[in-house]
């Protein structure tokens, strides 16, 4: 995701370096221009970051590995589900870097979600809605590199659809936002160095719950043990309830009554707008991954 190198406030500002340098790291990027912007106003300031403490995941919170939270009739029916989305409402443009064909919101699942809604509540400790669902079809490329999720993914349900071989998944203990962190070139080898990870091992049917937005977290290169190696992933987000709006950049200014955030909201807009605009110029058409079991040889 590019970034707009314009700070808020300034018409024909100098260029600024990206602090942030995980894919999708918008957000943050966001936040520490607000705090900068406030820093001078300590009421606004303090008004600001007390507005985001409910979605700052507790040092206490321990990922929750849930095995057989689908049955094999649930898998059977979401397997066929995958199957019969049509090939151009899959997104492509990240096919290469993570080797991956992706699907936001897919109504197909929206019933689960919403079903699982009271459990994720239950064992979090909290009253939680339902964010954004997204399901992640990886192939023989599959990779998903470093990196810490916006607080719009606060809680994660990382569901095991269907897979080749078990890939693993490492999350780090709970950390502060990365805010005033400084990146080296070899940044995720640091990270990895320097913080606590635990590896977890999902089968088909088991769910990952972790607080992503908290907890660094990545999968290495997919295991190579068949010649057609993949894994189907089905991640619902949640977040605590009333806190969807104000999660959003774009409503920060709004929200908390603090028009100085304006031009903040616009970078966001127009960052998500490139971001859209790449993913519909995107014209890739691969052979979809398999929505039913490929056949396991032996390399």
């Amino acid at each position: 995701m590019s970034h707009d190198e314009s700070p808020v406030g300034e018409t024909n500002p100098p260029t600024r370096k990206i602090d942030f340098p995980w894919y999708d790291a918008i957000w943050f990027e966001c936040y520490k221009e607000a705090t900068t912007l406030l820093a001078s106003k300590p009421i606004p300031l303090a008004k600001f970051e007390e507005a985001f403490d409910p979605v700052r995941v507790s040092k206490s919170f321990q990922p929750k590995l849930m095995e057989d939270l689908l049955n094999e009739e649930q898998l059977t029916h979401i397997r066929s589900a995958i199957s019969k989305i049509p090939n151009d409402e899959l997104v492509k443009y990240e096919l290469f870097s993570f080797g991956r064909m992706i699907a936001h919101d897919r109504p197909e699942f929206l019933d689960l979600q919403h079903a699982l809604t009271p459990l994720m509540s239950e064992l979090i400790g909290m009253p939680l809605e339902p964010g954004y669902s997204f399901l992640s079809l990886y192939n023989n490329l599959g990779i998903c590199e470093l990196h810490m999720d916006a607080p719009i993914s606060t809680y994660t349900l990382d569901i095991c659809i269907e897979q080749s071989d078990v890939w693993p998944i490492y999350v780090s203990k709970i950390v502060d936002w990365p805010l005033h962190m400084d990146f080296p070139v070899d940044w995720q080898a640091s990270v990895r160095d320097n913080i606590q990870f635990n590896r977890f091992d999902m089968r088909e049917g088991d769910a990952l719950i972790f607080g992503g937005s908290n907890q660094w977290h990545y999968r290495d290169r997919i295991p190579r043990t068949y010649r057609q190696n993949f894994c189907h992933l089905l991640f619902f987000h949640y977040v605590p309830s009333g806190l969807s709006e104000l999660l959003l950049p774009s409503n920060w200014a709004k929200a908390l009554d603090m028009p100085e955030l304006e031009g903040i909201a616009r970078r966001y807009e127009q960052s998500m707008a490139r971001q859209t605009d790449s993913i519909e110029r995107s014209n890739l058409e691969p052979t979809k991954p398999p929505g039913s079991r490929v056949q396991k040889l032996k390399s």
